[in-house]
């Protein structure tokens, strides 16, 4: 019985990741600040961080900066994986636009100075290609790992109805 939950609580996650994969693309294409589309990985070519607002989340699962394009008419938050300086993250903005707004009451709650936020898109580096992959592989390992242990419970239940 868990066997058969943890496949059917996967299926519908390893769906929507491969559905962000697809949305994705394979590899990540240049693109302005204000014309990245939310969801298409991108290679910010105008995009300016602001030192100053850097933020490490969480023990350094994160990194969270203030960003805009060159002539700072499209702010945005950029969030990078680990704890990066920003000159590292600054050497290549790769990753996607989340869609909708930068929530300032959860940046907030992650410690990140919320002014200049309100209605600023959200960049993360994990949502490329590659992170949504890895997350894809552990939705199908988990979902395998449980169909296995249905099976197995399946098969031990059959011998036993025999024996």
């Amino acid at each position: 019985m868990v066997g058969g939950l943890a496949v059917g609580a996967v299926a519908p996650g390893a769906a929507t990741v491969t559905a962000a994969v697809a949305r994705a693309g394979r590899s990540p294409v240049p693109s302005l600040v204000a014309d990245a589309p939310a969801g298409r990985t991108v290679v910010l070519t105008d995009a300016v961080l602001r030192c100053d607002t850097r933020t490490p989340v969480r023990q350094g699962t994160s990194t969270l900066f203030l960003a805009a394009d060159r002539e700072g008419a499209h702010p945005f938050v950029a969030q990078f994986q680990g704890e990066v300086t920003c000159q590292d993250a600054e050497r290549e903005v790769r990753g996607a636009f989340i869609p909708g707004a930068a929530d300032p009451v959860e940046l907030a709650a992650l410690g990140f100075d919320p002014r200049g936020v309100q209605g600023a898109r959200f960049f993360t580096s994990m949502a490329g290609g590659r992170t949504l992959l890895a997350a894809l592989g552990l939705l199908l390992a988990v979902g395998g790992g449980g169909l296995a242990l249905l099976l197995l419970g399946a098969r031990g239940l059959w011998r036993a109805a025999q024996g």
